[in-house]
């Protein structure tokens, strides 16, 4: 494993982790779901890195650039936790 490889990995276990601990400090916030959803895209987007780093062959390099093509997710969740957390909620609600 490449020292790229592992910061992926590292950045897979901090996004869960720090979603997580904002979510269950207040679950029924909107803010903190939110947060929770911005962190499990932004893991699922590193460790989509982290697998294509440590892919032995083209056809799984391959499958795993497929799988982290879906990274502009990450964009709109941010968009979103923005809006929620500036508290401009008539502009979700159209």
């Amino acid at each position: 494993m490449s020292i790229f490889a592992a910061f992926a990995l590292a950045d897979t276990i901090a996004a869960l982790v720090f979603g997580n601990f904002i979510f269950y400090r207040n679950p029924r916030a909107t803010i903190n779901r939110v947060a929770l959803l911005l962190g499990i895209v932004i893991a699922a987007w590193a460790f989509s890195k982290f697998g294509w780093r440590n892919a032995e062959s083209f056809e799984a390099a391959s499958f795993w650039l497929k799988v982290g093509a879906l990274w502009p997710l990450a964009a709109a969740v941010l968009a979103h936790f923005a809006l929620v957390f500036s508290e401009q909620t008539k502009l979700l609600r159209r």
